[in-house]
């Protein structure tokens, strides 16, 4: 491998590295490497309820906000939020996340009935 596929291009907002993206999670600020058929995650709107848009997101942050359920969250999870939550922390805004995707589920099964 010559120096020039080691080295990362910036390019478009992305780092560019032998055919993987190196992205910025919208949650907890790490950066992270993917391939570029990652699609991110998808908010406002989560895709189950037809959404489109997508934001850049980390896995352990995704498994957070869509694995595990807000019911299961640890009370020094919460703890963090509550007084986090004028600074916007990684748990504070997969808190967001989370609330905001309940709401289009909620909004979802109104309009169905």
């Amino acid at each position: 491998m010559g120096i020039a596929q080691r080295v990362c291009y910036h390019f478009g907002g992305l780092l560019m590295s032998n055919h993987r993206i190196h992205r910025t999670c919208v949650y907890c600020d790490c950066v992270y490497s993917v391939s570029r058929s990652a699609p991110g995650d998808h908010f406002p709107v989560p895709m189950r309820r037809g959404g489109i848009d997508t934001v850049d997101c980390c896995r352990e942050c995704h498994s957070l906000k869509d694995r595990i359920k807000l019911d299961d969250w640890s009370a020094t999870m919460l703890s963090k939020v509550a007084a986090d939550f004028p600074k916007l922390s990684r748990e504070t805004r997969i808190f967001l996340a989370k609330t905001i995707t309940l709401f289009q589920d909620a909004k979802a099964l109104t309009e169905a009935q």
